[in-house]
């Protein structure tokens, strides 16, 4: 029974010891936390310090985008809208030029498809016309007449002039003289009248 007092002292003994241990190695750790470090402040220093230069650069370009009269200077942006703006002008304008241009084609084309309509009845008829005088040449009605028939010699009646004197003047009777001029002896002629005296050639 002694042995087994002694072993349970041992046992209380170390456990105070070992408590013991464990409290003062946790008090060497508190008192071993090293004390603020001053380069992390200088390194927070220099963060705010470059922030608020930024800041400050940031407000300095943003006063200087506006010029000396208030108004804000022209961006690449601005300036073509500006210029899209212009072209849309230039285009409205143009469109009231082209407007009347646009009104005389319209009348133009109008006048176009009259001349058009005029010429196609044009050729109706010449082809109709040609038809007929076909038909009229199978017919007989029409003949063809030879180049000393269809060219004749003219005399145009002076003052003094007669029936008489023309057939004379010209180697012909007075009958072919009434004859070629759809005459009879009891028509008159008179000064600037137009009489056929013969065939060309015809001396």
């Amino acid at each position: 029974m002694g042995e087994d007092h002694y072993d349970e002292g041992q046992d209380m003994m170390d456990i105070d010891f070992s408590e013991l241990n464990r409290d003062r190695r946790t008090a060497n750790g508190r008192s071993r936390k090293k004390p603020s470090d001053p380069e992390k402040g200088k390194k927070l220093l220099v963060f705010y310090g470059t922030a608020l230069c930024v800041a400050i650069l940031i407000i300095v370009i943003i006063l200087f985008s506006v010029d000396k009269s208030g108004k804000k200077t022209t961006t690449p942006i601005e300036a073509q809208v500006k210029a899209l703006e212009q072209k849309v002008a230039n285009l409205g304008r143009i469109k009231q030029d082209i407007t009347p241009l646009q009104t005389r084609q319209e009348t133009l084309e109008k006048s176009i498809a009259k001349l058009e309509g005029s010429l196609k009845s044009l050729r109706r008829d010449l082809h109709k016309i040609n038809r007929e005088f076909v038909l009229l040449k199978k017919r007989g009605v029409v003949r063809k007449r030879s180049a000393s028939q269809t060219r004749h010699r003219y005399h145009m009646v002076q003052k003094g002039d007669s029936p008489y004197k023309i057939a004379r003047r010209y180697g012909i009777s007075m009958d072919d003289l009434y004859r070629l001029n759809n005459l009879t002896k009891k028509s008159l002629i008179y000064p600037g009248q137009k009489l056929v005296v013969g065939p060309v050639g015809k001396k």
